[in-house]
């Protein structure tokens, strides 16, 4: 599991309900409570990303810009992606639909 620094408690703790988040500058982080104070710690993930991790970026949709799109949005047949990553990794998302 992860760990993360508590401002509170000040000192390292295991990171309870951890949840990967992308910030804005496009780099991943970790999230999640203290299991001792209840407070919210964070942590920045190494750069480097798992082989299978591809992130669309933008959907380009006729003349429609879907920047950041929800994980519910659905790639239609004449979108055009933007998408970080492993260029092994996107083209073997890309193969799966």
């Amino acid at each position: 599991m992860s760990e993360a620094y508590c401002l509170k408690c000040r000192m390292m703790v295991e990171i309870q309900n951890p949840e990967m988040v992308i910030l804005r500058n496009m780099a991943p982080a970790l999230t999640g409570l203290c299991p001792i104070s209840g407070t919210k710690v964070f942590r920045f993930v190494r750069r480097r990303l798992d082989p299978v991790y591809a992130l669309v970026l933008a959907i380009e949709r006729g003349d429609e810009l879907i920047a950041l799109p929800a994980p519910e949005e659905r790639i239609q047949v004449e979108d055009k992606l933007v998408c970080y990553g492993h260029l092994e990794s996107i083209a073997d998302s890309i193969l799966q639909f």
